[in-house]
């Protein structure tokens, strides 16, 4: 009977998965660096832990990502995803960002959760960590808990990547710089299509157009 028990248990625990959903840029990450001006490249490593996109949560079950993601994976692709939401990925540009996610991990006590990310990142040769800790209300009960944990696996990518453009390496890395309050509509409009030219964005032809017909509005 007590092996019987048991393997109804393993049954139940294997086939009770809380998914994590994908990730969404947010924007007061892409707020920290839409003025940036220099594109970025992102190479993923390989993680320092056993990294199979699932952790064990409770008695309840797993929290998981889907379709066999990895979480060193999944932060990765949501820091592309918002440097490619502001113009800033570029897979063949000259800065590197390389990604090394040293642990992910959470802790579901009762009242209260945690999702610890720790990652060092390595932006052309210069190597920054970063080390966040996202804390969120829980639930006395392991179903809601495990549930919760799943639903705030973004939030707790999107402060670690927030750390991360903090950081005066990176902001050196995107030649971050804002527009001066005082710039006039056209300065800033100039300063946009250089921008889209150095890049590659446009040819040199239809950058002297534009440039010629802002030039001509002043």
């Amino acid at each position: 009977m007590r092996k019987f028990l048991i393997i109804v248990f393993v049954i139940l625990l294997n086939g009770c998965a809380y998914n994590i959903p994908s990730y969404t840029a947010q924007n007061e990450n892409l707020n920290l660096v839409k003025n940036g001006r220099s594109t970025i490249s992102v190479i993923q490593e390989n993680p320092e832990f056993a990294d199979d996109g699932s952790i064990i949560c409770r008695a309840a079950g797993t929290v998981k990502l889907a379709n066999g993601k990895t979480f060193s994976g999944y932060i990765t692709d949501a820091l592309k995803d918002e440097l490619k939401s502001v113009n800033l990925l570029d897979e063949k540009a000259s800065n590197k960002l390389r990604v090394s996610v040293r642990r992910v991990d959470f802790s579901s006590s009762l009242g209260a959760t945690n999702w610890y990310i720790d990652a060092d990142y390595s932006i052309n040769g210069n190597k920054v960590s970063v080390s966040s800790l996202y804390h969120d209300r829980s639930s006395y009960l392991g179903t809601k808990a495990c549930n919760n944990m799943a639903q705030y696996f973004q939030k707790a990518v999107a402060e670690h990547l927030r750390q991360l453009y903090s950081k005066p390496e990176f902001r050196a890395a995107i030649d971050y710089g804002q527009e001066t309050p005082n710039s006039s509509t056209e300065e800033v409009r100039l300063q946009k299509l250089k921008k889209l030219y150095t890049d590659g964005l446009i040819t040199e032809k239809e950058f002297n157009h534009k440039r010629q017909q802002i030039i001509e509005g002043l």
